[in-house]
């Protein structure tokens, strides 16, 4: 007689269920719409390849591995970053190096190749939210992924 053993779902390590692509991730929010409610969406979990389900919004604890998406956050918030102190409170950097400088702005240059983020022209290390849906974008898939489907586009 074979005994029914109950299996905890697939979790990657920050302990929240996974799901292998954005479609699954979606598939179950849209399974469970009653449950989740109308707020409920997928992102990318930050340094890995897995899915979640969100209700509450991503924290910018969460994106620490990041500094595109951390500034996408912060953008979306408020509408402008300080480079400088957000690598610096984010990443314990000390930017007064130019090596530090140099690292966080190569991270962070893509935003506004891509045309949705701007660099202050009165400020030093000051960027500019110019599309906050695109933004939004980055903040839940990641700087890579976004890129990818707007080029592929």
């Amino acid at each position: 007689m074979s005994r029914k053993i109950w299996r905890r779902p697939n979790t990657c390590d920050c302990h929240k269920i996974s799901y292998a692509d954005e479609a699954a991730a979606t598939a179950h929010i849209d399974a469970r719409r009653d449950h989740y409610g109308d707020d409920a969406y997928a992102y990318r979990c930050t340094g890995a390849t897995c899915w979640h389900v969100s209700t509450s919004g991503v924290l910018l604890e969460s994106l620490r591995g990041s500094a595109a998406r951390s500034a996408a956050w912060v953008l979306c918030r408020t509408g402008r970053v300080d480079v400088t102190q957000l690598a610096r409170e984010q990443f314990g950097i000390g930017l007064d190096t130019a090596r530090g400088q140099r690292w966080c702005k190569k991270r962070i240059r893509p935003l506004v190749r891509a045309g949705i983020a701007a660099w202050a022209p009165a400020e030093y290390d000051v960027l500019l939210a110019v599309d906050r849906d695109a933004l939004l974008r980055v903040v839940r898939v990641g700087l890579d992924e976004y890129l990818a489907a707007v080029v592929g586009a």
